[in-house]
């Protein structure tokens, strides 16, 4: 069973949330909730949740710096942010920064419940990373030192570290193509923030997302340049530009040449 911790000010919310849908028929331990963002920072380090959900304006911390320290500290933890209508701009920037997904008030219990289906979906999508990392005991809370959290270590981190590189490249080695295929696309669909996801990849790819995106796709594009007829327009397409001429701006800053230069290379000699 999942644990899912709810974060919010305003105490009828508080118990009103636990009452939505039926929380152990849906997978979860329904954990109490928090009342304000400095409980939640502590709850989180102690019961280590799979998903926390905080609304936005609250006191002491509010729910974007609650979802700033889970990303840093945690950055496995599910988390969704709930707003109001007249913090939908805020609301767009905690997306962009480090949250999964946020909902708008009111959430409705029907609402509520295709959201915790989907969030149970993926959680249950690899049991085998889940099982691994429960034995490495990283539901038992992490380790604890001078009265501070501390991220995992050891073995715990390197194998969820491993684990979400290896998802990520491999969304876009599948998604590619997409014209505006971004980070934070695929840190909606791995549940993670795009800031942990580019710390990985600088640290073991040495790349950013642009530049691991871009080779892919000049990549691909030379494989289409050397095995095909294709025009230079509709190779463009076909790897996620839909502008020719910055294509081969793109193409001939990483493959040092241009893309009719590179297929009269790799043709000529066969034809020869």
């Amino acid at each position: 069973m999942y644990k899912f911790l709810f974060v919010d000010d305003e105490e009828i919310i508080r118990r009103g949330f636990r009452k939505k849908i039926p929380w152990a028929e849906a997978g979860f331990e329904f954990l109490e909730p928090c009342k304000n963002g400095r409980e939640a920072v502590q709850r989180i380090a102690r019961e280590h949740p799979d998903v926390v959900m905080t609304d936005i304006c609250m006191p002491l911390i509010d729910g974007l710096e609650v979802a700033a320290y889970i990303a840093d500290k945690f950055p496995e933890i599910i988390v969704i942010v709930l707003s109001g209508y007249d913090e939908f701009e805020y609301a767009r920037a905690a997306l962009r920064s480090h949250v999964t997904e946020y909902l708008l008030k009111p959430i409705t219990s029907r609402e509520l419940s295709a959201l915790i289906e989907k969030l149970k979906t993926r959680l249950d999508e690899t049991p085998a990373r889940r099982a691994e990392l429960q034995a490495l005991g990283v539901h038992a809370g992490p380790q604890i030192s001078d009265g501070k959290s501390e991220p995992f270590s050891g073995k715990e981190s390197q194998t969820f570290a491993k684990t979400k590189l290896a998802e990520a490249c491999d969304y876009i080695e599948r998604n590619f193509a997409q014209k505006k295929l971004s980070v934070e696309e695929i840190c909606r669909d791995l549940f993670i923030s795009p800031s942990y996801l580019s710390r990985l990849l600088k640290r073991h790819l040495g790349k950013t997302f642009v530049n691991a995106l871009t080779d892919i796709r000049i990549e691909k594009a030379k494989q289409m340049l050397s095995g095909s007829n294709m025009k230079i327009s509709a190779v463009a397409d076909a790897v996620g530009y839909s502008d020719p001429h910055y294509f081969s701006t793109i193409f001939k800053m990483v493959a040092g040449a241009t893309p009719s230069e590179y297929r009269d290379a790799m043709v000529k000699p066969e034809q020869m």
